[in-house]
């Protein structure tokens, strides 16, 4: 009972754990998990209500059993699920901690690339912490070309020979950076390392797809923030364990807070937003939309916004057409109205 009872909350992190995440994989993930979960819902339901109508005690902790040998199983394989679902639980709330702590420093480097103000919003910065050496030699270059810029335009004699300084010192890091990346590989091409580029800009410049976009998408706290989160999270959650006499109570609390939110309003926000997006992505595409909206914005919902890139004369080729955000759809129009209609964005 209480793995159905989890379904809901635990089935977004499940899903995003999969390596090829798609629409279809997703109805079917909610189709099984939320049937199971409805079935056996309804099952312990009746079977509780008809067989103990007013033996059940809201404080399950303080039960006593005896030497039930069905009911000793029942605690231990309980107690396995609960100490198996807490990692579900934080890897979720310190993924959604970490894009909102790390959203302001997306939009600082995607500005800096000098990325449209509407294409910043589908794109996720790969944390600094798990950025490799290739990164670090492109913010070498960009340093660099800014640095000779700056002695162009210094005002006397002085400025100029101290940002030379600079730049040198830069282009010799730039140097030996190149050389220890050919002497870890020594197969490698010299073009791949004086080419290669941050995730970020590659990610850029690539032709998005869902899987691509899923691949790329990383927030990645430090790890001692990492570390700092997950034990709040762990110890605030067996803090009211030790404090609260009656377990029944924190129950009650969830299920006229926390349940609801969850189960209920969070799922008619889905539902509201994906008739509205339905017609309004329907009046945009000439051609089908209403499953493929619903579809997009299921998506969206789950995994974030992407790019459509097979939006080709307004005709929808595939449901990966419509994987945008509706904000988007200016924007893309005007690039394919542009005098480069090959290039994508």
């Amino acid at each position: 009972m209480a793995g159905g009872f989890a379904a809901q909350p635990t089935f977004l992190p499940i899903y995003f754990e999969m390596k090829d995440r798609g629409i279809e994989r997703l109805k079917k993930s909610m189709m099984y998990s939320y049937g199971f979960s409805f079935f056996l819902y309804l099952s312990v339901a009746y079977f509780g209500y008809f067989t103990f109508p007013q033996s059940v005690q809201p404080n399950l902790l303080s039960s006593d059993y005896g030497k039930n040998k069905a009911m000793l199983a029942a605690m231990i394989l309980l107690s396995l699920y609960v100490i198996s679902d807490v990692p579900l639980f934080a890897h979720a709330f310190r993924k959604s901690l970490a894009e909102l702590l790390l959203s302001a420093a997306r939009s600082r480097s995607l500005g800096a690339l000098k990325v449209p103000a509407e294409v910043r919003r589908s794109y996720v910065e790969m944390d600094r912490e798990a950025v490799g050496p290739e990164s670090k030699k492109t913010e070498i270059d960009n340093a660099t070309n800014n640095n000779r810029a700056n002695v162009e335009t210094a005002k006397n004699e002085d400025a100029k020979v101290e940002m030379a300084a600079v730049v040198h010192e830069r282009e010799k890091e730039h140097a030996l950076h190149g050389q220890l990346s050919l002497e870890q590989n020594p197969t490698a091409p010299k073009e791949k390392v004086a080419e290669s580029q941050p995730p970020t800009s590659t990610a850029l410049q690539s032709a998005r797809t869902p899987k691509s976009f899923f691949a790329n998408m990383s927030f990645q706290l430090p790890e001692r923030q990492h570390i700092i989160v997950t034990l709040s999270f762990v110890l605030s959650a067996a803090g009211v364990a030790l404090v609260a006499d009656n377990i029944g109570q924190v129950n009650a609390l969830m299920g006229s807070t926390t349940l609801p939110i969850c189960f209920v309003l969070f799922i008619l926000y889905l539902y509201l937003h994906i008739c509205v997006y339905t017609t309004l992505l329907s009046q945009m595409v000439p051609s089908g939309g209403s499953s493929q909206a619903a579809s997009f914005f299921l998506l969206r919902s789950f995994g974030g916004p992407t790019h459509y890139h097979c939006l080709n004369d307004g005709s929808p080729q595939s449901w990966v057409c419509f994987l945008a955000s509706a904000p988007f759809y200016n924007y893309t129009r005007k690039s394919q109205a542009g005098p480069d209609r090959s290039r994508k964005t």
